[in-house]
This record gives structure tokens, sequence and C-alpha cells, in this order.
């Protein structure tokens, strides 16, 4: 099916979801949760068009939804799938359009259902159809509408223009009455402020994150590779429910401690190491990010207890600042002041804080102030390369409505605590 072709029949005010479709739909969360996204996007949006693509990216043996996608529908196994949001109209406000069945792929992937009564229960959707019949819906939605949603956010400015404002503006261009109007805004402010619902998983993600750490604390020991930490964290993850990583895991000891993003994981660990692990567990699609740096040997050095204290109370006071009405970069002020009165300004080299939700760096507007119900990490750091020593403390941070809690607590920051806890594990 060619959307080039599609095009020449376009006219309409809808919201189309697409991807593409293999396996059996998977929800993590109830279907009425899904459906009152829509509702609501639907509002925002009016009667307009919207276009959202579910994606065709595997990691690994994986299907990477579009977490848009996901946030909209809870199907995360259908590559190819098309939902359809059409405001205007009395009945079909919403249509899911699944890829024709194929015999062939189904005796090697599973077999998928047909279109009835089970698929609608197990997809929340009243309607579906199969993705060859999108040209002749759209010709019947198209007639009530004439403004065209760009729902998609550019990933910079190199990255490719994105699919829907490339249809839009084909769009534009045949039909006289067609506008198109910046709609990429909506989902982010959606997705930017997490429900109970979204909070309880990431607080698993990150309850699963926490433990694998402890047991990496009571495991490692001089002698072993940054590897084999890994591999103790990453099995514990996938044992405590957590099928996927937020990331790929960051364990670097030594010298590899003051690497931002060192994954090679490959190093001898030394007893007179700091070794920073920058780890994430994924559960039911929501991330935890974490980072302790701890002493190999239990216990810190002077030195490396100097450089600590200072990370560490660049994060409280960051923290501190924390309420609804700030902005990101207002706490990076308050943690760079800490820095940079130490001395250490140039060690600091990146930002303070990224949204966590659906991807582990989630969709947000970094510009505008903080609201309640939106998740954060505060992760300061220094690096010295010449001493083979860095630092890098970080917390997932809730916004509330009094100021912020910490949803990461369970193991401590404080040096004298740290201490005492990674003892106390190893006993």
């Amino acid at each position: 099916m060619m959307v080039q072709g599609l095009l020449k029949k376009l006219n309409c005010s809808v919201i189309l979801i697409w991807a593409f479709a293999w396996g059996s739909t998977v929800f993590s969360q109830d279907l009425q949760v899904f459906q009152e996204r829509r509702e609501l996007l639907r509002q925002k949006m009016g009667k307009g068009l919207g276009l959202v693509f579910a994606g065709e990216e595997y990691s690994g043996e994986r299907f990477s939804v579009n977490p848009d996608f996901y946030y909209l529908t809870g199907i995360d196994d259908e590559p190819a799938a098309i939902l359809i949001l059409a405001s205007a109209e009395k009945r079909r406000k919403e249509m899911l359009l699944l890829n024709p069945r194929n015999p062939e792929i189904e005796r090697w992937e599973g077999e998928r259902l047909p279109i009835g009564e089970k698929l609608r229960q197990q997809t929340g959707f009243e309607y579906v159809r199969r993705t060859d019949e999108l040209g002749r819906w759209l010709n019947r939605f198209l007639n009530n509408c004439d403004t065209l949603c760009v729902l998609s956010r550019p990933v910079s400015h190199t990255a490719p223009i994105p699919e829907d404002l490339n249809i839009f503006q084909e769009l534009e261009s045949r039909h006289m009455n067609a506008t198109l109007k910046d709609c990429t805004k909506l989902l982010t402010k959606m997705r930017g402020v997490k429900s109970d619902l979204e909070l309880q998983l990431m607080q698993q993600a990150i309850r699963i994150t926490e433990s694998g750490l402890k047991r990496v604390f009571s495991h490692v020991k001089p002698g072993m590779t940054e590897e084999e930490a890994q591999i103790i964290f990453e099995n514990h993850c996938r044992e405590n429910g957590a099928r996927y990583l937020a990331f790929p895991s960051i364990i670097g000891s030594g010298h590899s401690s003051t690497v931002l993003h060192y994954t090679r994981n490959t190093a001898e660990i030394k007893e007179k190491d700091l070794m920073v692990l920058d780890v994430g567990a994924e559960y039911k699609h929501y991330a935890g990010d974490i980072t302790r740096t701890i002493p190999v040997s239990g216990k810190f050095s002077t030195r490396q207890r100097e450089i600590y204290e200072i990370v560490w109370r660049a994060q409280k006071e960051a923290l501190q600042k924390l309420k609804p009405g700030v902005t990101i970069d207002e706490i990076y002020e308050a943690a760079l002041e800490v820095i940079s009165k130490a001395g250490y300004r140039d060690n600091f080299i990146h930002g303070l804080s990224h949204f966590i939700g659906l991807e582990v760096h989630d969709v947000g507007l970094y510009d505008e102030p903080l609201e309640p119900g939106m998740v954060i990490s505060v992760e300061p750091g220094i690096y010295i390369p010449e001493e083979d020593l860095g630092v890098r403390i970080e917390d997932d941070v809730l916004i509330t409505k009094e100021g912020y809690r910490v949803l990461s607590d369970g193991i401590p920051t404080h040096p004298d605590e740290l201490e005492s806890f990674i003892q106390r594990l190893r006993k």
C-alpha cells in the first residue's frame, strides 16, 4: 500500500497512528486508560487530522514501538497498524486498521486473530479493519475537516523530516482548503504529566533497578570485570520482572568512571577504584534510571570522599530548588554554583536533568516550568580523567504540588550512609 497514492484522495479531519503487525496485542494497563487518552487527544486536536507512526525499528529481536503509539493504544507488537481518530464523525470516532493476515508469516511468527469480537475486546476498538481499506475510510472521513495536525516531533535538526509532515505538505499542496497546524506539543504535554498508574509502573522499574544495584554492591570485589558486575545486575532485573533494560548498562571503574556513556564494561575492577553504575530496568515500558558511585573497597579514600561530597552537595542544592513553576535550567544553575565554587566547573560536562517515562530520555518541554506529575532525573557529576576519578549521583524525582519526592530513595547517597549500607550488604 503506497501512501503516495492515498494522498490523492485526502481532504480530512482525522488522527492516524501507524505501525506494522505480526504478533498478538499486548497491554500493560487497562484498556480504558488508552481510550481516555485518545479521547483527550481528539478534544485537543478539535477536528484536525494527525498522523503518528509506530515505527519499524528493531532492537535485536524486539520491535521498538513508537512510545506515542503505545501511549495511545497499548499495542506494542503490531508493526503496522493504523489508528484513525475522527472527532467529526458521529459513530466511527476511532478505528484501528491492522495489516492483512499472511499465512506464511503466521507459520513462523504465530497465528493472528481474525477480525471479530475477540479482537475487538482485546484491542478495545469497536471498529477494526485491515490496512488495505485505508483509502476508502480516509475518503469518507476527509469530507469533514481541513486542519492537518502535525504531531511528530523532529528528533534533531539533522534528522529526516517526520513522515507526517512530509505527507501533510503534499496534502496541503493538493487541497486548497487544507491548512497545517503545529500540534507537536500536544502529546508531549500529555505524556509529561504522569498518571497514578504510570507512577506505579515507574516506581516498580525503579525498585527493580535498586534491588539490582544492591545485588552488585554485595557481590562486587577486586579482580572481577565490569562485565561480570553488569551480568549480576541484568540477570537480577530479568529475574524480578523486568524483561528489558531501559538503556545499555554503564558500569565504569577506575579511569572508565570518567567516561560518561561508557558501555564497554570490560576492565578489571581494582580495590582502590571508584565505580560508577548508571543503570535502569524497564518495567512494562516504563524506565528507571539510577546512578550510584561506590568505592570498591567499601570505604572512600580522602580524595574520593572530597569529590563525592561536592557532587552530593550539588545534588542536594538542586533538589531544594525543585517545585512547580521552576525550570530545569534553574535547578542546573543551583548545582553548577556548588561545583563551580569548589573549583570543578570544567569537570561538570553535562546537563543536570532529563525527563523520564516511556523513554529513559522522555519527551518534555525543557524551556517551560515544571508541573506536578512530571518525573525528571537530577544527576550532577565531576570527572577528573588524570586522576582516574569520576563521580555521578542520579535520582529519579517526582514533582509534587508541595515540591518534590525522590522516587529512587532505596539506596542512600550521603557518603557515610552509603559506606555503612555497602558494608551491611557484604556481611
